[in-house]
């Protein structure tokens, strides 16, 4: 299970850059989500915070009950490693383009 809870992300620069503020989320087992919005909503930065890629500024991740804010950064390697995958959006539109998929007619995928 994944559970997002209050998380906020700040960016600092020339000037402070709020990208998300007080999220809740939660995320069963076996459960497909998509990330949907306009670009520079945030989607990326959550799934950055939520695949352990960078912390939050506020709030808490959990995954499987483990807050990853209590881990090193090795141990986030791992939890990473052996809890989380990413299918990123290039791999996917490959995959919907390719022979293979045009040969399988009627196949689908999931988690």
């Amino acid at each position: 299970m994944i559970t997002v809870a209050g998380v906020s992300k700040e960016f600092d620069g020339k000037r402070k850059v709020s990208v998300l503020q007080n999220i809740e989320l939660q995320i069963e087992r076996g459960e497909m989500v998509s990330l949907v919005g306009p670009s520079g909503s945030g989607k990326s930065t959550l799934l950055n915070l939520i695949g352990g890629l960078d912390r939050p500024t506020g709030g808490e991740i959990r995954i499987d009950g483990q807050a990853t804010s209590a881990v090193s950064d090795d141990e986030l390697t791992r939890l990473r490693r052996e809890k989380i995958g990413f299918i990123f959006q290039e791999a996917l539109a490959k995959f919907w383009s390719s022979d293979i998929h045009s040969d399988s007619r009627g196949a689908s995928f999931g988690c």
